[in-house]
């Protein structure tokens, strides 16, 4: 028999964005269960494994990944990875990704592994390349955040399931201070740099389910399930932490700090999408109207107090 891909071990398909600079993890599977990650890697440059098969076109297999130089151990896998098989994924001329699979053994993978893991690659690139593509028309360039066409149907989404298991759900509308004129001084490539510095400190200041969708140059939107006002509240003290706790370095070294005022709506149980955006939108009307890092909570929703 041939050889066989061992257990455990850690499957992934890494897609690339618009640059080819940088992927998402999309589709993972460990011990026969499918996970839904956020990861975000570096994938391109040379950077890491991945990177160098995405650059080189060209699958490779590692039996001591820690002793490989290109080696970087993530922190996601659930396991310190030793060995790891990786192959890139190649669509109209281009590479899209990387499929790769990692075992917490050394010399687990063998060139059947390899031979398999390309041939399973090629027969599912056109499916993986097909929901790429989908994914990227809904999909902010600069942020990876979903773009606003994406916020109605999914807050459409979201209360539907909410009313469907009696759960609470709440948004939180976030409008960054000062981008237009960060842009105005230093340039769109300025601006775009504290536009990601932005997502990034978000992300980190959220949980796994929550849907970060970017709705206007300055103005991102958080869907949280399972979320009630008072929850929101407690993410958006953490959102405004982590803006203030590191600051955005440009490329001519300029320092920028990151302030925000944010709007949170709790879902009512009744009313539609759009009516629910503007109830968030109101309380981020009333946040701006206090200053830089104000928070709001839409008006009929009064999260308990301490103590």
């Amino acid at each position: 028999a041939g050889g066989a891909v061992p257990v455990p071990h850690l499957d992934e398909v890494v897609q690339l964005d618009h640059h080819h600079r940088q992927g998402a993890v999309v589709a993972r599977r460990a011990g026969g269960v499918l996970l839904q990650p956020r990861q975000r890697v570096a994938a391109g440059g040379g950077e890491g494994v991945i990177g160098w098969v995405a650059d080189n076109v060209k699958a490779t297999r590692i039996d001591a990944a820690p002793d490989h130089p290109r080696f970087k151990q993530g922190g996601t896998q659930g396991f310190e990875v030793q060995s790891l098989v990786a192959s890139p994924l190649w669509s109209s001329g281009e590479v899209i990704g990387v499929l790769a699979a990692t075992a917490p053994e050394q010399k687990i993978f063998t060139e059947y592994d390899q031979t398999l893991i390309t041939l399973l690659g090629n027969c599912a690139v056109s499916t993986i390349d097909r929901a790429r593509l989908e994914r990227l028309a809904m999909t902010d360039p600069h942020t990876l955040a979903y773009n606003r066409r994406y916020l109605l149907p999914r807050l459409q989404e979201e209360t539907s399931r909410a009313l469907r298991y009696d759960s609470a759900l709440s948004v939180m509308v976030i409008q960054l201070d000062h981008l237009v004129e960060v842009r105005d001084r230093y340039g769109p490539t300025g601006g775009d740099r504290v536009l990601k510095g932005f997502a990034e400190r978000v992300r980190r200041s959220v949980r796994h389910p929550d849907v970060l969708i970017r709705r206007g140059v300055d103005e991102f939107f958080l869907v949280m399930p399972n979320t009630g006002a008072a929850g929101a509240l407690t993410t958006a003290g953490r959102v405004v932490d982590d803006l203030a706790s590191e600051e955005v370095r440009l490329e001519d070294g300029a320092v920028i700090h990151l302030t925000a005022a944010l709007g949170i709506a709790e879902w009512d149980g009744h009313e539609g999408a759009q009516d629910f955006q503007d109830r968030a939108l109101g309380a981020l009307n009333d946040a701006r109207a206090q200053g830089s890092n104000r928070i709001a909570v839409a008006a009929g929703e009064r999260p308990p107090e301490d103590g």
